[in-house]
């Protein structure tokens, strides 16, 4: 017999659970969230209970996925999170991924990177 899944909560009961309810295991959420591939909800529920393995998992699946908006979300919870090297690996990622907007930004988090320039001009013509 297969085993029956806990809901998610709904938004107002998410809400509450992170900010009001105290005895909330963040944990269980987190992993509640992140089996049903809601990793930007897991992650609400990880940083909140500081939640180090949880923190882990969700860097791990940001640079599988070439996710930039995790990984940013990660630097800024912990700025040791992400070095020179996992930003690197994310830009190459999103890349390979066709996300490269995420790459671009994952470059731009690099030590001396140069913003690229917008160019308005049209391409001359040969």
């Amino acid at each position: 017999m297969a085993e029956k899944k806990e809901a998610l909560p709904d938004y107002k009961t998410k809400r509450s659970l992170l900010y009001v309810d105290d005895a909330t295991d963040y944990s269980y959420y987190g992993n509640l969230y992140l089996d049903e591939k809601r990793y930007s909800d897991a992650l609400d529920f990880f940083e909140r209970g500081a939640d180090e393995e949880g923190l882990q998992q969700i860097k791990k699946i940001a640079l599988k996925e070439g996710d930039f908006y995790l990984a940013a979300r990660l630097a800024k919870i912990d700025s040791e999170m992400f070095g020179e090297s996992d930003w690197e690996n994310l830009a190459r990622q999103a890349e390979a991924l066709g996300k490269s907007t995420f790459a671009k930004w994952a470059r731009e988090k690099l030590p001396g990177h140069e913003p690229e320039e917008e160019s308005s001009e049209e391409p001359e013509e040969e």
